[in-house]
Formats: structure tokens, C-alpha cells, sequence
């Protein structure tokens, strides 16, 4: 019983990395499209298109999906027949559950401001030079999971994190693609990597609370609560005269061919996003960021393809340094889960994750089929295999 759980959750977290990787390229594609509709619409007003599109997919979503009753009242659902577990349409509680709520909202907020200075970044910048600046995540991730989630740190983690700070420095320093002759666009750009590195730290803080969420919470209400922060932001620095004096002030798109970028940004921007906040929940919260970094690669071959935008050296060089960081963290993240696994100890937090936890999960959605997750006691007793069952969306 022991190795079908642990097969279980190496089974979970593998889709999960699968769904992330995907998540990666769609984007990769919206910050394409959002580049190009930029050029006619400012950022702030494109947050608002992209997050109420995507906000009313998840209210309309929030009418049918249910999740089993949360039992305030302390019964643990494990001990009841799941026949008779009632069920509540996730409309009722948009924001999750009292016990969860402030962490949704956290992570709701962060990703509103996160939003903020990626689309900037991304309008004033060169395409490849703003994702590889946002992949940093993985190693703000590595220094906020371990005071949040308890993760280690080792001497690699340091290494890598030196490596991307140099990395960073670099492209930061090169100006790729800028009209040096131009003190508006060096002002610009310079603002632009400034929001580029502060909505890489915004980002990490929204991995580490989307992986503390868990299975606890919805996707749905993760992202009902980016949207509605990320609505009031944009809307809020949009008309406010420092949106003004920075961009321009809102306006209705120009063209056809405008309207076609913005459908492209919001319809796979909001595809990534489902994606990324359902698997985050389960993969690793150090391998999530690295993998979710592999945009760094599709970005830049947009960049060359689209926009006939030629890196830089040091800013190829400031790249491999930084995804040598980033497999760095990798290689550290793969031997930690190893010899987590060899020793027991995957089993041991399973379990305990099982008794302490069980009552409090939900039903993931976008997963194509149904199976039975079975947390049982650490002795793994013939009377323990049938407790403790729970049908749950995998």
C-alpha cells in the first residue's frame, strides 16, 4: 500500500510538471500577443481586457462546479459514508472557505501586482529580455518556500542564485534593442526592467501561496481572486495620472488587427493560467518555477521570428548563466525528492498529510478522469486499507 501511495503522488506531481511545461509556451504566445497589441493600447487597459475575460470563464465556471461541504463543525468527512457528503456550488464561496480564505486573497493580490509590472515590462521591453528576467522566480521561490513551506536550502541553491544575479545584471545592463538617442525609450526601458524584477519577486510569493494552497482550494477561486485584484488594479493605475504620464490614457482599439491580438492574448493567457494554477497546486514548488522558466527559450525564438529582434552577446551570455541556475535548482530539487523517497519519507508526509488534511481537500478541476485517492494509517492494517476513502478528481 505504501508504494501504490507513493506511486500515486509521483504519478500526480509528473502530469502536474507535463501541464506546467505546457502552461509555459501558451504563455510565452500571449505575452506575444500582448506585445503587439501594446502598440495601440496601453498595458493597464489590456490587464483589464485579459482579466475580466478570464474572470467571468471562472464565474460562470463557479455556477456548476461543487465541492464537497467543508465541515466547519469539525466532523471529518473520512468517517462518513460519500453518499450522504453533501456538496456546495463553489459560487457560495468565491474566495474559499474561512480557513483558507486569507491565503487566496494573498495570492490574489500578488498576482494582481505581479500583472502589473509583467505587462509593462513586456510592452517596453524586448520580448525575450522580460521572460527571462520574470524566469527568475525559481530562485526567489527557493528563499520564500523555505521560510513559507520549510523547504531546504543548500549550497547549489546559493551558487545558482549568484549565477542569476549576474545573469540579471547583464541583460539589465546590455539595453538589448534600445534607441540609445532616445531618452524617453531609456527611461522607459530602465523602468521596464525595474518592473520586470519586482513582478519576478511578486511572482515567486504567488507560486509559494498557490503551492500552500494545495489541493485545499479550488482552482476556480485561485484565480476568481487574481482577477478581481487584477480588475481594480489595472483599472485603478489606468485612469490615475501616474498611468496617464507613463503610458497614455484608455482608449478603444484602433483596428481590426488589434482586436485579433487581444483575442490571442486573453484566450491563451487564460488557458496558461488555468493550467498553471491547477498543477502548481500538486508539483513541487522549486520544479514548478523551473519548468514554468522554460518559457525563456520560446520567448526568444519569438522575439527573432515576430519581432526581428536580435539579442545581444551580453544578453546571451546574462541567459545561459541564468538557466545554468535554473538546472542547477533542478539537479538539487531531483536528488532531494530521491532521497526523500529511498528513506521513507515521501510515505511518512503523505500519510500525515492524509490524516491531518483529508477533510479539508477539494475537487481539482481540468483532469479527464475519476479515481478513488485512499489515505490509510502508517501501519497500513488490513482495517486501516478501507478507511479513511474519499473519491477525489485526479
Amino acid at each position: 500500500m505504501g508504494i501504490m501511495r507513493l506511486s500515486l503522488k509521483s504519478s500526480d506531481e509528473s502530469k502536474a510538471l507535463i501541464i506546467l511545461l505546457a502552461s509555459a509556451f501558451l504563455f510565452s504566445l500571449m505575452g506575444a500577443f500582448m506585445k503587439l497589441s501594446s502598440r495601440d493600447v496601453p498595458s493597464t487597459q489590456l490587464i483589464f481586457y485579459r482579466s475580466t475575460f478570464q474572470g467571468v470563464i471562472v464565474v460562470l465556471g463557479m455556477l456548476f462546479v461543487t465541492e464537497p461541504d467543508n465541515n466547519d463543525d469539525g466532523t471529518n468527512v473520512s468517517s462518513l459514508n460519500t453518499a450522504t457528503i453533501t456538496r456546495t456550488r463553489l459560487i457560495q464561496y468565491p474566495l474559499g472557505r474561512p480557513k483558507h480564505r486569507s491565503v487566496i486573497i494573498a495570492r490574489g493580490f500578488i498576482g494582481g501586482f505581479a500583472f502589473l509590472n509583467y505587462f509593462y515590462a513586456l510592452k517596453v521591453l524586448p520580448l525575450g529580455d522580460a521572460n527571462t528576467l520574470f524566469s527568475l522566480r525559481p530562485i526567489i521561490t527557493i528563499f520564500l518556500a523555505r521560510i513559507i513551506l520549510g523547504e531546504n536550502i543548500v549550497f547549489l541553491n546559493l551558487m545558482a542564485a549568484l549565477s542569476s544575479l549576474v545573469g540579471a545584471y547583464l541583460i539589465t545592463g546590455s539595453n538589448s534593442n534600445v534607441d540609445n538617442g532616445n531618452p524617453d525609450n531609456d527611461s522607459d526601458t530602465r523602468l521596464g526592467y525595474i518592473a520586470a524584477i519586482v513582478g519576478s519577486v511578486a511572482g515567486s510569493a504567488v507560486l509559494v501561496l498557490t503551492r500552500k494552497a494545495g489541493i485545499a482550494v479550488h482552482t476556480l477561486q485561485l484565480i476568481f481572486s487574481w482577477a478581481i485584484f487584477s480588475i481594480a488594479f489595472s483599472f485603478c493605475v489606468g485612469h490615475s495620472s501616474v498611468g496617464i504620464n507613463i503610458e497614455e490614457s484608455w482608449h478603444m482599439p484602433h483596428s481590426k488587427e488589434i482586436w485579433g491580438y487581444i483575442s490571442g492574448m486573453v484566450i491563451f493567457g487564460s488557458l496558461s493560467h488555468f493550467m498553471m494554477n491547477h498543477a502548481a497546486r500538486i508539483a513541487p514548488a522549486g520544479l514548478s518555477a523551473i519548468v514554468r522558466s522554460s518559457n525563456i527559450m520560446w520567448a526568444y525564438l519569438l522575439e527573432i521570428v515576430v519581432f526581428h529582434q536580435v539579442p545581444t552577446a551580453n544578453t546571451v551570455i546574462g541567459v545561459i548563466l541564468i538557466s545554468l541556475s535554473l538546472i542547477l535548482i533542478a539537479a538539487t530539487k531531483l536528488k532531494e525528492v530521491k532521497g526523500a523517497s529511498d528513506s521513507g519519507l515521501v510515505l511518512d508526509m503523505r500519510a500525515a498529510h492524509c490524516n491531518e488534511n483529508l477533510a479539508d481537500e477539494r475537487t481539482p478541476i481540468l483532469s479527464p478522469s475519476f479515481d478513488t485517492l485512499k489515505c490509510v494509517p502508517h501501519d497500513d492494517s488490513e482495517n486501516a486499507t478501507h478507511k479513511n476513502t474519499l473519491p477525489l478528481r485526479l
